[in-house]
């Protein structure tokens, strides 16, 4: 039996199962557990996930960890829950049997906090010796494995894969639609966390609107409504009624409306965050700014991928033509979903690959 434990993004799941049942994998085997409200979404997939209420809800951690004991592959899509850690701490050897995928907030929740308050420091210390004891990391970028080598002494395998949740069958194609005037819209950040660094960011682009018609931003999931409304202020004190923030949670088609009148992305993060986004607006052969000093901007560069340096210096402006286009198809390569299927056959089949 395969286990999967999901966290309670849907937009994520929901797709992921849907793909693996489209490209004929046996599901029958599976038993998937899933924070979150209950849905019966998932029927079409071929998987009925058991529905958590809370990363603390103890009846439905009893149930999960008696599966976990029974499993062959355990399948962890982002380790966030402190029951699921203190479960893997309560029973070393599960962690022979896991699959950690990589989201990012899991792996750099300690490193990237501002403050480290006694609880945290504790938690962190509780949760070492899991992340270290772990058999099989997968994860879009070979910076985030060699982080968890380096901050928690992780000796797990590495199988890369660089499309975990593929969306390379929906990004389509398309050249940037300019308004008349040729000012650019932006897309600044990806939700309401803190680690968007969206006051930095903000006060960036104050000093380059002379380009830009628009900056929409979301903020609609991600932190709290507190953060969200002091985003909304701030940027719209500076940057007036160019801010366009997203306050109301889209529907994907929707949203995906905002990545169709997009010319630009702006992401200001300090970690690996938004690739989903990011990855969209690169194959639709839009600009993407990053942080010269992030982990995703060494990975794009790594793969050939260009994405300008988020500072201070000139004006924002598009990439060529024919870098874009290169972006786009050096992307896809590596995102394409037959290689997505061939790497999660290799998990959910076969072995971890040391790369």
């Amino acid at each position: 039996m395969i286990v999967h434990i999901f966290n309670n993004q849907r937009k994520f799941s929901l797709g992921f199962f849907r793909f693996l049942h489209d490209r004929g994998f046996d599901l029958s085997d599976t038993a998937v557990y899933h924070y979150g409200k209950p849905g019966n979404d998932f029927d079409a997939c071929g998987v009925r996930p058991r529905f958590l209420r809370s990363w603390f809800w103890p009846f439905g951690h009893l149930r999960m960890y008696r599966d976990l004991k029974k499993a062959d592959r355990i399948v962890i899509h982002s380790l966030a829950s402190p029951f699921l850690i203190a479960m893997l701490r309560w029973n070393r050897s599960l962690c022979g049997k896991v699959w950690w995928v990589i989201w990012g907030k899991d792996l750099y929740l300690y490193h990237l906090s501002e403050k480290k308050p006694l609880p945290l420091k504790m938690y962190e210390a509780f949760r070492r010796p899991v992340m270290r004891d772990i058999a099989h990391i997968v994860a879009t970028m070979r910076e985030d494995y060699e982080l968890a080598r380096e901050w928690y002494g992780a000796k797990a395998d590495f199988t890369p894969c660089y499309e975990l949740y593929p969306y390379a069958d929906d990004y389509g194609d398309g050249a940037p639609a300019r308004c008349a005037e040729g000012k650019l819209t932006l897309l600044l950040g990806n939700s309401a966390s803190r680690t968007n660094e969206h006051l930095d960011a903000i006060d960036l682009l104050a000093s380059k609107t002379e380009n830009i018609r628009k900056v929409f931003c979301p903020l609609s999931y991600g932190g709290s409504r507190r953060y969200a409304e002091r985003v909304r202020n701030h940027g719209r004190e500076a940057l007036g009624d160019l801010f366009e923030p997203l306050m109301d949670y889209l529907p994907f088609e929707e949203y995906k409306k905002i990545w169709e009148s997009t010319d630009v992305g702006v992401f200001n993060q300090k970690r690996q965050e938004a690739l989903g986004n990011i990855f969209s607006l690169i194959m639709k052969k839009r600009t993407v700014y990053l942080r010269p000093d992030m982990p995703m901007s060494r990975f794009f560069a790594r793969l050939g991928v260009v994405t300008p340096a988020l500072d201070r210096e000139g004006a924002i402006r598009e990439l060529p033509a024919d870098v874009r286009e290169k972006n786009a198809a050096t992307l896809l390569e590596y995102i394409h979903p037959d290689r997505s299927a061939e790497t999660w056959k290799q998990i959910l089949e076969g072995g971890g690959t040391t790369v």
